[in-house]
């Protein structure tokens, strides 16, 4: 597997061409029309630029790529508001871009969202082609077509051809391209791969190549900061809420302490009994609560990612990565057949006593990535930091970590230390002695949002 991370056809940093050039049209996108429709005629909303971001951008790239970069681009200020992911030829007969580099192409994009918004544009496409050994194009899928069942197909017939699959190919190139009236940037990642190791999730890695490059390239040349939101406030910090204009109560943390002392039990060594409502038999309410107090207290450290472990650490991080709208990666005990290449670490579980592997796939972590860490019990802190050891190992960064229960004596706070990052609890055990269990008392009052 050869993976090209350097963006090796990148044109970098240059000024926009002439008129013509702005105004040539490769593709197009109906709802891009629309909008631009919409603005000329006076029917769109005035939107102010939120206190205390740097700009408003839009894009032409697929709808779950276009979450990820909302929540990259957050961190230095960037608002990504609008997003035109439907591009399409011109003409049924598409000939007329047999000529054209997937760099022009997706140049054209950004320009045309550019000129249609007002708005600085990222845009990206990406390619798969099956080659011969020399190079020469068998099969290729364009952007607008990109399909990952007619890929699969066309992988799994290769593979199957006798004695033919060892003298192919499988190639995905990825560009992403800025356009700002001003200045152009076009980078590209790709990733070559024999036969046998191919797979439609493979593109991932271009795509993620292309848009890094061109992110690392845009922080330079717009002099964004990259702890622009790097800070949080005291009330992050302390595990307060965010500010918000809404109006829904938090009453997550409340009705937690409440159903601990009202139905959990202490067992022998110390260890708290919570299966009638937490990880046994789920009050699905309840933890829906949870994980809705968890986001919005863990909202300002700005993640793109939520990372837990299975089973029942999934079952606030659910509702936290919905509240955010961001993904939600889940270390898995045990490799399954469907995972190759990963991170993996051992931690030792405090019910058990025994030693426990972790694992998660390469593909779902990056380095771009900010995560946030959930799980339902922190204790001696032993799951959370294998957790961030595999953040670690992809060069994520963690940026917080959300738990429902913390047993206070459990020393995790000691062992987490070294990372620096704010830990969120909604229920502070302080002690279990004589089978009482004594909870902290919350650092905010009930807050509305």
């Amino acid at each position: 597997l050869d993976e090209d991370w350097g963006g090796r056809g990148a044109q970098g940093v240059q000024r926009v061409g002439d008129a013509k050039d702005m105004e040539r049209v490769l593709l197009v996108s109906p709802t891009l029309q629309e909008h631009a429709e919409d603005r000329a005629m006076g029917r769109l909303e005035k939107d102010e630029l939120p206190q205390g971001w740097v700009d408003v951008f839009a894009c032409a790239v697929e709808s779950s790529r276009f979450h990820e970069l909302a929540n990259l681009y957050s961190r230095v200020g960037i608002v990504m508001k609008l997003n035109f992911g439907d591009f399409i030829p011109v003409h049924e007969d598409e000939s007329y871009l047999d000529e054209v580099t997937l760099h022009e192409l997706t140049l054209s994009k950004a320009r045309q969202v550019y000129m249609a918004t007002g708005m600085p544009a990222i845009a990206e496409s990406t390619r798969f082609e099956i080659t011969g050994i020399d190079g020469t194009p068998i099969f290729q899928c364009q952007p607008w077509a990109l399909n990952d069942d007619i890929i699969e197909k066309r992988i799994q017939e290769s593979q199957d051809a006798s004695g033919m699959h060892s003298n192919r190919m499988a190639v995905y190139e990825a560009v992403a391209a800025y356009c700002d009236g001003e200045n152009e940037i076009i980078d590209d990642g790709r990733v070559d791969m024999e036969m046998i190791f191919a797979s439609p999730a493979r593109a991932t890695i271009a795509r993620s190549a292309a848009l890094d490059n061109l992110y690392k390239q845009l922080t330079r040349l717009l002099h964004l900061d990259l702890a622009h939101f790097e800070k949080p406030t005291d009330s992050d910090l302390t595990g307060g809420l965010s500010n918000s204009q809404h109006t829904e109560k938090i009453v997550g943390g409340r009705m937690l302490r409440d159903r601990i002392l009202r139905d959990g039990k202490v067992l022998r060594g110390g260890i708290i009994k919570v299966s009638s409502f937490m990880n046994h038999m789920v009050d699905a309410e309840l933890m829906d609560l949870c994980g809705v107090e968890l986001a919005e207290r863990l909202r300002g450290t700005m993640p793109n990612k939520v990372l837990t472990v299975e089973a029942t650490g999934l079952i606030p991080a659910l509702s936290l990565g919905r509240r955010l709208e961001i993904p939600v990666v889940f270390a898995r005990k045990s490799r399954p057949l469907t995972i190759s290449d990963s991170f993996q670490t051992m931690y030792r579980s405090a019910t058990k006593g025994t030693m426990n592997e972790l694992i998660v796939s390469t593909e779902y972590l990056s380095p771009s990535d900010r995560v946030v860490i959930v799980d339902d019990f922190l204790a001696g802190g032993s799951t959370a930091e294998a957790l961030c050891k595999l953040a670690n190992m992809a060069r994520a960064k963690v940026v917080g970590v959300g738990v429902l229960i913390e047993k206070a004596e459990g020393g995790a706070r000691a062992s987490l230390s070294g990372y620096d990052i704010p830990i969120v609890s909604l229920a502070k055990i302080l002690s279990v002695a004589d089978g009482r269990i004594e909870i902290a008392e919350p650092d905010d009052p009930p807050s509305t949002l």
